[in-house]
């Protein structure tokens, strides 16, 4: 006890003393951290390389910082008793497995190696992603990945994007072996999902409590149970009564049901399609109508843009 009260006090008189010495080098010049001028985002100024270009020229056309790699800054700090350079690295940690391993994380992403792969990605990203979205709700950086998967299951599924506080992992695809209407649909898919975690963000009472409201009562109902005469071929009375699809039953029609959880259905056609088709094929149906519109005013509410 004496030992530690000793030792207290001797950390009390050394807190004083750098604090009479900051005191005393304030009066004279403010006190500034070494390499607070560089921006370790971006690459070294003496990196002329093709990569380095492209995240320059990325990042003054959109002021999103991007990556191809996990590694931030490479800076030498001393050298070890043998001489050889000691290293400090700085990594965008999304505690995931590079290229195969398989190891307590789920989740396995692929970089890119060529700078034509490179381009392309950048270039979907800005194109087919950014343009959707408000400046204030654009990642700080980003990363692309050829692949990016995880299990589920004991499956491994495709995984669309993956985040930190300040950057997040896309799954832009094999670039370099899609056409240009697949690298759109791969991108789209990773906006579809990033709306739909934005929308389920929202207050539920202010969209989907009433969109199921519309339908309050019918969910999982049997189809015969509802709609006189029912033999399968009145889709238009399911239509009617506020749905787009029902679900047929094994054995015969007395078995076909109505859907629950049908937001999807409509998410679907929201972000997918013209407002005009969905209208051309359901506008007369007064509750489709209203459940979609439910659904879009639902996306606007995010700040998506279409």
């Amino acid at each position: 006890m004496i030992m530690k009260h000793t030792i207290l006090s001797y950390a009390c008189l050394m807190l004083l003393g750098m604090g009479s010495l900051l005191s005393s080098c304030d009066d004279e010049s403010p006190l500034t951290p070494s390499g607070n001028d560089i921006n370790k985002m971006l690459p070294a100024d003496d990196d002329h390389s093709a990569e380095a270009e492209l995240r320059r020229t990325f990042f003054n056309e959109t002021g999103i910082y991007l990556f191809f790699n996990d590694t931030i800054r490479t800076e030498q700090n001393g050298t070890d008793i043998n001489g050889k350079p000691i290293y400090n690295y700085e990594v965008i940690d999304f505690d995931y497995n590079l290229t195969g391993s398989s190891n307590a994380y789920s989740v396995t992403c692929t970089y890119y190696e060529t700078i034509e792969e490179m381009q392309l990605a950048a270039e979907l990203i800005k194109e087919e992603m950014f343009s959707h979205f408000p400046p204030e709700q654009l990642p700080y950086s980003i990363l692309p990945f050829k692949k990016m998967t995880e299990m589920s299951w004991g499956v491994e599924v495709e995984k669309s994007t993956i985040s930190n506080t300040y950057c997040m992992g896309i799954n832009t695809g094999d670039v370099l072996n899609m056409t240009a209407e697949e690298g759109k649909a791969k991108i789209k898919s990773v906006v579809k999902d990033l709306v739909e975690q934005n929308v389920n963000d929202l207050n539920y009472d202010d969209y989907q409590g009433p969109f199921y409201e519309v339908v309050a009562g019918m969910e999982f109902a049997y189809c015969a149970d509802v709609i006189p005469g029912w033999d399968g071929t009145q889709v238009e009375e399911v239509y009617k009564l506020g749905f787009l699809e029902y679900y047929p039953g094994y054995l015969d029609t007395s078995w076909d049901m109505l859907p629950s959880g049908d937001w999807t259905s409509f998410f679907n056609w929201v972000m997918d399609y013209p407002e005009e088709d969905f209208m051309a094929q359901y506008g007369q149906y007064e509750k489709c109508v209203l459940r979609y519109n439910l659904v879009k005013e639902a996306v606007l509410a995010t700040g998506y843009e279409f």
